[in-house]
């Protein structure tokens, strides 16, 4: 038996299930090729997976079990369980299940240990010989750690760079993810391109679950990184300061002069407008966006100047308007009916007209104006018309019309040359007076 399984005595231990977890949960193992124990069992199982590497295999690990059962080996399972198991805890091999590395950190020496140890998985688990990390991809990592995120001190450990390496990738990603939101409030905010390019390398490096793969691609891209931790550091300070709160409000005046371009003739304030946009369209508006704050404060006083003095000449028309249409209330019951609601209409209008911050909109309030004067009219004439005339009053019944100029002048523009032409518009507007004014009739025209 000896002579035919000659290798079964470089198995020291019979080691059970909880053996196989406390190899892999003893952390003075994770160096590599640190001796342990059953030594030469070790270097058997080593040697072979290194040779299945070599003709670019990765042996499952029921094709080790099988290998190891027989001659000259004669191990059983959990002997051979125990073997992997300690040259993973060396970080001597790599364990893959459906195309994912198994790691400590990530699944823990329990569950890892569940795995080996589980018949219906040993078909599943794949073993691949663990290579050295070129120093200089190390160095690599480490100094995109660095300038990237910060992180000044970081291992040496190739495992343990990968996983804080995604770790902090990830956190990384979280964050731009919030940053991205921005753009939903406000599309013009700068440094977008620069958060989806930072957004899709860090998605790339998290989605490697190979230690060769990802150094190789760090090491790749370690240009791309570190120009991406440049131009992310504006981008991030940005939203983080009070650049973000100055930005916003710029973008809000150029909407606002937007809207009321076309009703301003100022070219002081077109020029500060032009200033602002010229910064807010910036692709890289950051050293610029200090400038905004005094540029901004200048646009809003010349904005509300221009407000003031096209807005006053319209609240003297809403109230020369309330005073007119409160003359036509000439007796209680027409005081009575509408003074209230008209005073208030005409009240609520001019509040309109003071809280506005469009120039834009100020003739549209005077228009509404208009309408509102004309509704008003209407509603006291027909409601004159409406009172009865007492029985024993032989008085004639006078109908009070209210015409404006422009309802009998079909002609919105006339050219006068002399003065005929002049005495030929007073006579279409008399013959169309003359048509309105009816028997017991008072027409007041309207200019």
């Amino acid at each position: 038996m000896n002579k035919t399984y000659h290798k079964l005595a470089y198995m020291k231990t019979t080691p059970d299930k909880d053996d196989i977890f406390n190899v892999l949960k003893d952390t003075s193992l994770q160096e590599f090729g640190k001796p342990v124990e059953n030594h030469l069992a070790v270097n058997e199982l080593d040697d072979y997976i290194e040779q299945e590497t070599q003709s670019h295999a990765k042996p499952p690990l029921k094709t080790v079990l099988n290998k190891f059962k027989q001659v000259p080996y004669g191990f059983v399972d959990l002997d051979i369980e125990w073997l992997v198991a300690a040259l993973f805890a060396q970080k001597r091999i790599y364990l893959e299940k459906t195309s994912q590395f198994l790691s400590l950190k990530k699944e823990g020496a329990r569950e890892i240990s569940n795995l080996l140890t589980d018949r219906r998985e040993h078909a599943k688990i794949l073993i691949d010989r663990k290579e050295l990390t070129d120093p200089k991809m190390i160095k690599n990592v480490k100094e995109v750690l660095k300038d990237l995120f910060g992180m000044v001190n970081s291992p040496n450990d190739d495992d343990s760079l990968m996983n804080i390496f995604q770790k902090e990738s990830q956190e990384k990603v979280r964050e731009i993810d919030l940053l991205l939101k921005e753009y939903d409030v406000e599309s013009r905010y700068p440094g977008k391109n620069t958060l989806m390019g930072s957004r899709e390398l860090l998605q790339d490096v998290n989605n490697i679950n190979s230690l060769r793969e990802f150094f190789k691609f760090v090491s790749d891209h370690k240009n791309e990184f570190l120009d991406n931790a440049e131009d992310l550091e504006p981008v991030i300070h940005f939203f983080n300061g009070s650049q973000k709160g100055i930005f916003k409000n710029a973008c809000d005046l150029v909407d606002l002069f937007d809207k009321d371009k076309n009703f301003i003739e100022d070219s002081k304030l077109t020029a500060k407008a032009k200033e602002i946009k010229n910064i807010t369209e910036m692709s890289s508006p950051y050293s610029q966006i200090q400038k905004l704050p005094v540029i901004s404060d200048e646009f809003k006083t010349s904005h509300n100047d221009i407000l003031i003095k096209k807005s006053n000449p319209i609240i003297k028309e809403i109230s020369t308007s309330l005073t007119e249409i409160l003359g036509l209330l000439n007796s209680p019951e027409l005081k009575a009916e509408f003074e209230v609601e008209f005073t208030e209409n005409f009240t609520e209008l001019e509040e309109k007209l003071k809280k506005t911050q469009e120039i834009s909109a100020i003739p549209g309030i005077q228009t509404e104006s208009e309408i509102l004067k004309d509704k008003c009219i209407d509603e006291v004439e027909a409601y004159q018309r409406t009172i009865p005339v007492p029985p024993d009053d032989e008085t004639p019944k006078i109908d009070i019309k209210t015409i404006k100029l422009k309802k009998i002048s079909s002609e919105t523009m006339i050219t006068i040359k002399d003065e005929k032409d002049i005495d030929e518009f007073f006579e279409s507007l008399k013959t169309k007076l003359k048509d309105e004014l009816g028997e017991n009739t008072i027409i007041t025209l309207r200019i």
